[in-house]
């Protein structure tokens, strides 16, 4: 069965969430490792995830 609108936008936030936290995590284990650069692009990436977020976000809002 295909899933509605508003659940598979709640579903899509969900996993953008959880995928965005899971990269803090890994941003601060690459800085801690000393690893620079890793942690450079996974910054880039979560920055683009957490934009997609905001997106995913504020077609949910209810608006005033």
């Amino acid at each position: 069965m295909r899933p509605s609108s508003p659940l598979l936008l709640a579903n899509l936030i969900e996993r953008f969430g959880d995928v965005g936290i899971a990269v803090r995590k890994t941003i601060d284990e690459t800085d801690e490792a000393g690893d620079s650069d890793t942690a450079d692009l996974l910054t880039g990436v979560s920055r683009k995830l957490d934009e997609s977020l905001w997106f995913l976000e504020s077609h949910v809002q209810t608006r005033n």
